[in-house]
């Protein structure tokens, strides 16, 4: 008898090791989050917040943990909040109440307006007493000029006095006196100057452009790991004050109320249903951004001395609006085509199919998304999308679901993503 062991035996036994091997992988990661959850919980129980924290962060994309995990880390959040207000560190805390997601929101809130106005304050009285500094500087060379006019004045009278050797003297001593007078006035007009720069410097307007430079220049050098909401939600948090400031420049109130809006815009696309009208809502903010951005470089040669934003900004205006109506284009052909159950055609009763002509002068690709339900109300839990790419004009193509009785569905739901489009 052959003692060798068959091929389905072989292959069944490699299953069965590669599953054992799986499980264990399984159990040792949920043994490593439960670990990290329980030194976390011990330092969230101890008070140690910050350490907390990190911990929890770090399971934050851990099946099982995500939940308790999260909601930690926002009352983490909360308690560091409340203890940098404590410590009137308005800054460190407004960052940590931002990062709450869910816990008291609405006293969160009041928080975070209550930190904007500590900050906003003690800006206000820092700026007021350097003012008032720079004043006093002001007045005093203003009166050591007076001195020094009084003093050069006496010795020109005592000049006149005296014999010619000692009227030369004292003519010398005078010249010497005005020139001190000069000096003081030049460092009195100096220190006026400096006064000014100083209350120029603490204008909404600069103050303004200097905040939008930071969030651009995060955004250049971002590396790709922030989301596109946190950019979104970062800037509106930084640059939304802006929107009840009075400014000198009427134009650049008008510029920084386009930006406010456009972030808006892309704040509504990421709570949109949909795909497709999030990237519509999307591709307007994103345009609206640009040429703001590109005015602001133009008439006050904002970031003019930084080469990336050149590049990715005001080069690049231009091909972002045509983008948008691109997009807004094919969104439009895509809509127009796209229906019930009805118009779909199946094959062998088990595959749905749906004839669709590229009726834009730009080639697509793009990828639809379907929900499809019974008629019990379950969802259809096979395919879920479909993906065309590089149809050229006027051509055909055919979205097709495989392995479905699309005679069976009552409702039917389609969104698409459009990610090319030239």
């Amino acid at each position: 008898m052959n003692n060798r062991l068959s091929f389905p035996r072989v292959l069944l036994l490699a299953l069965l090791t590669a599953a054992i091997i799986v499980a264990i992988f399984a159990a040792a990661v949920y043994a490593h989050n439960y670990s990290s959850m329980r030194e976390a919980d011990i330092e969230y129980n101890t008070g140690n917040y910050e350490n907390a924290l990190a911990r929890y962060r770090s399971l934050g994309n851990s099946i099982g943990f995500r939940d308790e995990a999260t909601k930690k880390a926002d009352y983490c959040n909360y308690q560091l909040g409340v203890k940098a207000m404590e410590a009137e560190n308005w800054e460190e805390a407004q960052q940590f109440f931002a990062a709450v997601e869910n816990y008291d929101p609405e006293n969160v809130e009041a928080l975070v307006e209550q930190c904007k106005n500590e900050i906003v304050q003690r800006d206000n009285e820092i700026a007021q007493q350097e003012a008032e500094e720079k004043q006093h500087q002001v007045e005093e060379r203003q009166h050591q000029v007076e001195e020094a006019q009084h003093q050069a004045e006496e010795a020109q009278r005592e000049a006149e006095e005296k014999w010619q050797h000692e009227v030369e003297e004292a003519q010398r001593e005078a010249d010497e006196k005005q020139h001190e007078a000069e000096e003081a006035q030049r460092e009195a007009e100096e220190a006026q100057r400096e006064a000014d720069e100083l209350e120029k410097a603490n204008s909404a307007d600069v103050r303004f452009l200097t905040d939008l430079r930071k969030a651009i220049t995060s955004r250049l050098q971002d590396n790709g790991t922030t989301t596109d909401a946190s950019f979104v939600n970062g800037d509106l948090f930084v640059l939304y004050r802006y929107s009840e400031e009075e400014f000198s420049e009427p134009g650049l109130r008008d510029y920084a109320n386009q930006y406010l809006d456009a972030l808006q815009l892309e704040n509504t696309a990421l709570s949109e249903a949909t795909k497709a009208d999030e990237q519509l809502l999307w591709v307007e903010g994103e345009t609206l951004r640009h040429n703001v951005l590109e005015n602001l470089y133009l008439e006050y040669g904002f970031m003019a001395d930084d080469y990336d934003f050149i590049r990715e900004y005001v080069a690049n205006t231009g091909r972002v609006a045509q983008r948008e109506q691109m997009i807004k284009v094919v969104s439009q052909d895509i809509q127009a085509q796209t229906s019930g159950v009805e118009n779909w055609a199946t094959t062998n009763g088990y595959s749905a199919t749906h004839l669709m002509r590229n009726n834009t002068p730009y080639t697509i690709s793009v990828t639809f998304y379907f929900d499809i339900y019974n008629n019990n109300g379950t969802m259809y839990e096979g395919q879920d999308s479909f993906h065309i790419d590089d149809v050229p004009p006027g051509a055909d193509y055919r979205i097709v679901l495989n392995d479905v009785e699309i005679q069976n569905f009552i409702k039917f739901y389609i969104d698409w993503e459009i990610t090319d489009v030239k």
